[in-house]
């Protein structure tokens, strides 16, 4: 509720609270590293995402949010990895496919 509502640290607070309680609640570490994304804390937003994809290799989905926290850290190189690998698993994955063709111009 609190990050529908767009109060993003609390809403931080409270899901560091629930991942510090439960590591392995997946969701949990979703939400907390896309509102550290939203947040400008992007690379605080790598750690739970990558925990996110460690539980869910073969999910796009997840791999492109941890692109999107490197790619806002500075980590170009290493979003462009996890979108390949998206890719690879979803080719028709429209977010990735947008977001690789963005760095990949950028970084030319």
């Amino acid at each position: 509720a609190l990050l529908r509502s767009g109060q993003l640290e609390p809403a931080i607070a409270e899901l560091e609270r629930v991942v510090a309680l439960a590591p392995d609640t997946v969701e949990a570490q979703s939400q907390l590293g896309r509102a550290r994304i939203a947040a400008g804390r992007p690379a605080e937003a790598v750690a739970p995402l990558t925990a996110v994809v460690n539980a869910a290799p073969s999910d796009p989905a997840a791999r492109y949010n941890l692109a999107v926290a490197l790619s806002r850290a500075g980590r170009t190189a290493d979003a462009i990895a996890e979108l390949d690998t998206a890719l690879r698993l979803q080719p028709d994955f429209e977010p990735g496919q947008q977001l690789r063709a963005q760095l990949r111009a950028e970084t030319k």
